[in-house]
């Protein structure tokens, strides 16, 4: 799956079409170039993409739900009751593996005393700490979805220690 994907987007402006039923796939890590002579859509496709212009048409989706990691942070068993939420309510979802630390607030809430059953699910964010910083809304909804689901799972007396 892309990490960006136009779904044949189409841009009119007052009657004038700037994209025309774009459709294009970018994957994580992937360098891509838009070449074109002036005026064929190529600074429209990106202001769409970074939220700045609206499509006529199509849509333009990031991510593919929310990301559940896991690692040494992470309860094996919150992991597994996530990802089995996630399949039963039919949210899509990426699985992040971490080697070490989270860089979130979850390494600390895992390693505070005894240790708590961590879990981590984040929203897909794509050109962090800069000023264009884009998120879908769908992926948003999603990890709401997620969390709702998987809270409404846990029952009083529910343990995840050994």
């Amino acid at each position: 799956m892309a990490d960006v994907a136009f779904e044949h987007v189409t841009k009119r402006f007052d009657g004038t079409t700037a994209v025309d039923d774009l459709s294009l796939e970018i994957a994580d890590g992937e360098f891509m170039v838009l070449v074109g002579p002036s005026g064929c859509g190529k600074t429209t496709a990106l202001r769409m993409l970074a939220g700045l212009e609206q499509t006529t048409e199509g849509k333009i989706v990031l991510g593919g739900g929310p990301t559940l990691s896991r690692g040494p942070s992470i309860h094996p068993d919150v992991f597994e009751l996530l990802h089995d939420t996630a399949e039963a309510e039919g949210i899509p979802f990426v699985v992040e593996v971490s080697r070490g630390t989270t860089y979130t607030d979850a390494d600390a809430v895992y390693l505070s005393r005894a240790g708590v059953a961590t879990g981590l699910v984040s929203v897909p964010l794509r050109y962090m700490h800069s000023p264009i910083e884009t998120i879908d809304l769908d992926d948003i909804e999603q990890a709401v979805r997620l969390i709702v689901a998987f809270a409404l799972k846990l029952e009083p007396g529910l343990s995840f220690t050994g």
